[in-house]
């Protein structure tokens, strides 16, 4: 088992007095978080740092930046902007689908409202002469379908409405009125 450095164990000794000194001894920096210190000593991100990323990363954060370091920025950069561009393509196609949905709740909504009313209809329409006319004259199973359609209809008007929320970086609304 190697041993590891966690972030919770370098953040509770970063401002001991005794280590402050020793890193100003070779030169690395003090006068960060301990937080960001330690990230730059994780490179893989993995939340420990063993004692050989530990040592080559102090060697590296020695002094002021040299051009490794800068072109390692710009790389980190380049790797940013490209993951930024692949999660807003994901969030356009997510927008579209979210779209799609709310077009469909829409069209459920209103097919549902279309047969209630031409069950309604229906029933109006067809006399029959022991029963009055209206929603009483159908049948028992025809009735309980039109109690259905209603509550489902009712409930689904009863949803709460999809909030108009913005895209990251955009100023146009997810949803369109």
């Amino acid at each position: 088992v190697k041993p590891v450095l966690t972030c919770d164990e370098f953040c509770a000794v970063y401002f001991d007095s005794a280590l402050q000194h020793k890193f100003e001894a070779l030169d690395l920096p003090t006068d960060r978080e301990p937080i960001d210190v330690f990230r730059t000593l994780d490179p893989d991100g993995d939340n420990e740092v063993t004692i050989q990323e530990f040592v080559r990363r102090c060697q590296r954060l020695r002094g002021p930046a040299q051009a490794k370091d800068m072109m390692e920025c710009v790389a980190n950069m380049r790797k940013l902007a490209h993951d930024s561009q692949s999660l807003s393509a994901t969030l356009s196609i997510c927008k579209g689908a979210m779209e799609s949905l709310v077009h469909g709740y829409d069209s459920i909504c209103g097919t549902l409202e279309e047969v209630a009313q031409e069950m309604e209809s229906a029933a109006a329409e067809t006399p029959s002469p022991p029963a009055p006319v209206g929603p009483g004259s159908l049948s028992s199973a025809a009735q309980v379908d039109l109690k259905l359609l209603r509550s489902l209809s009712k409930q689904i008007l009863a949803l709460p409405d999809i909030p108009q929320t913005k895209a990251p970086g955009a100023c146009a609304p997810v949803f369109a009125a």
